[in-house]
């Protein structure tokens, strides 16, 4: 009887548990396909999008070095000239959407030191830059700050594979965001983008 009755039991457990789902199960069933040419925001977009000081819908090489500056200096918000974990982490959260949005702090501080300096932090932008178009004569168009959501879901899960579920240095997934990082100052400052480059 005793036997019976864990059988039992433990049969009518294999049943319901078969039956349930997790709720990211069941919200993955339900979700629609992604459209076809939906277009999304590339990680660090919204930094750039206001370095567009003249309305061309395209960022210069004057306008992203004015931009990026200025966005060192926004970050670093005691003006020690060395970005802290937590001065990088609540910029991310505003400006990039999230403090785990690419590029990560560990991404920029590409020294491994407990701070990021002017250097680090324009050379990482600027190659991001750079590969969204900044080098070509136009400059960077607005336009280019924008993929095409499939491909970059698809790169983003790559890029989880290869790393064993964890996103390489940030890359990958888009972050959004509720502001731009930017916001154009006037006025000189000390370190010249080329050096960053």
């Amino acid at each position: 009887m005793r036997r019976f009755t864990l059988v039992l039991a433990l049969t009518i457990s294999a049943g319901l548990l078969a039956g349930c789902s997790s709720p990211r199960d069941k919200a993955a069933k339900n979700r629609p396909p992604m459209p076809e040419g939906a277009q999304v925001l590339k990680p660090a977009a919204f930094v750039f999008m206001g370095f567009d000081t003249n309305g061309d819908y395209a960022i210069s090489r004057e306008e992203f070095n004015t931009g990026i500056r200025h966005t060192f200096m926004i970050v670093d918000s005691d003006g020690s000239g060395m970005i802290e974990l937590m001065e990088y982490q609540n910029w991310s959260d505003v400006a990039l959407g999230s403090r785990y949005a690419s590029p990560t702090w560990e991404r920029v501080n590409r020294n491994g030191s407990g701070g990021i300096d002017e250097i680090e932090f324009i050379s990482e932008f600027t190659q991001i830059a750079t590969e969204y178009g900044l080098s070509t004569g136009d400059g960077l168009l607005l336009a280019e700050l924008t993929g095409d959501m499939q491909e970059l879901m698809a790169s983003m899960r790559a890029n989880m594979r290869s790393s064993g579920g964890r996103m390489p240095g940030g890359r990958g997934m888009p972050g959004g965001g509720r502001g731009g990082g930017g916001g154009m100052p006037g006025g000189q400052f000390p370190l010249d983008v080329a050096q960053a480059e």
